[in-house]
């Protein structure tokens, strides 16, 4: 059994959208002075509406769109997608030529070893935590969104958009 601080849960597990705000202004260069001081907010309003153990403050839509939009944090997508048992990919930017395929390929390769490490690590003492899951399931979509990768660079080496 595992058990992660939350700067190692952040970076290893599928976040809580409250989390994974947090996490994205917090990793941003700046924090949240640079964040609300692009958008003319209060950065000690912003602060308590992030800290997750301030019940009087929470983060709105608003400054969701601000949040995501400013720090382009693929963690705010992820924890979305997760409501929904879905997944989300970006598409490459690759040219119409074979070299890159293999790279795809590999890439595939490397997040299906990560995800059946993960597996294998959570399953050795018989018991599965909360921690595990969440790292489990992100991995999952990195593999789905490598697998994405690969067929969608495949499409543009064989003309087939």
């Amino acid at each position: 059994m595992r058990r992660y601080g939350s700067k190692e849960r952040a970076e290893k597990c599928l976040l809580t959208l409250e989390m994974a705000c947090y996490h994205a202004v917090h990793d941003y260069l700046g924090g949240v002075a640079a964040i609300a001081g692009m958008h003319g907010k209060n950065a000690a309003v912003l602060q308590n509406k992030l800290n997750p153990n301030q019940d009087s403050h929470r983060i709105n839509i608003s400054d969701l769109e601000m949040i995501a939009i400013s720090t382009h944090d693929h963690r705010i997508l992820q924890s979305v997608c997760s409501w929904f048992g879905a997944g989300y990919f970006i598409l490459p930017a690759c040219a119409t030529d074979e070299s890159g395929l293999l790279e795809k390929s590999a890439d595939l390769t490397r997040e299906l070893g990560e995800l059946m490490a993960s597996v294998s690590h959570a399953l050795h003492d018989g018991r599965v935590d909360a921690d595990e899951v969440a790292e489990m399931e992100k991995q999952l979509l990195e593999l789905m969104a490598a697998g994405q990768a690969l067929v969608a660079h495949a499409k543009r080496v064989g003309g087939v958009e």
